[in-house]
């Protein structure tokens, strides 16, 4: 067989894949399924965005920081508050949650980035700030 057979066979055939993908719907179901799992992605993200910050809030407390994780977390935000990097990523939170709260609910995977964002954000702010104790909640993967 020579190239341009194979060719011609292999645009045939991939041709009638698309045609066979098309008239059974599959576009539409294949968005469905990826708008229903960013939905449940941005769920799991928003609720570790709201347990993060509720952690980040009660370890900045000196009243509130009781056991490991928040003690820790508190002893650490007390050295290093001032720094730079502590304020430049404090200042990434701020705009990654300015940015989620501007977003557009209804657009899903617009949305899902910005959610991403902001998980991201708080995750590498509460990382930078533990010292290498478990979180009492889950983390999403791909943080």
């Amino acid at each position: 067989m020579g190239v341009g057979a194979y060719n011609r066979g292999s645009k045939s055939i991939s041709d009638q894949i698309k045609r066979d993908f098309e008239q059974r719907g599959g576009y539409r179901k294949s968005m469905i399924n990826q708008m229903e799992r960013a939905e449940v992605r941005i769920s799991e993200l928003e609720a570790y965005c709201l347990n993060a910050q509720a952690l980040f809030v009660d370890a900045t407390d000196r009243s509130s920081a009781k056991g490991f994780l928040k003690s820790s977390i508190y002893t650490t935000w007390i050295k290093k508050r001032f720094t730079a990097k502590v304020k430049e990523m404090h200042d990434q939170c701020l705009r990654a949650h300015v940015d989620w709260v501007n977003s557009d609910l209804q657009q899903s995977f617009v949305h899902l980035s910005y959610c991403l964002k902001k998980a991201k954000s708080w995750h590498n702010m509460l990382e930078y700030l533990n010292n290498g104790f478990r979180y009492p909640f889950k983390v999403p993967c791909g943080i």
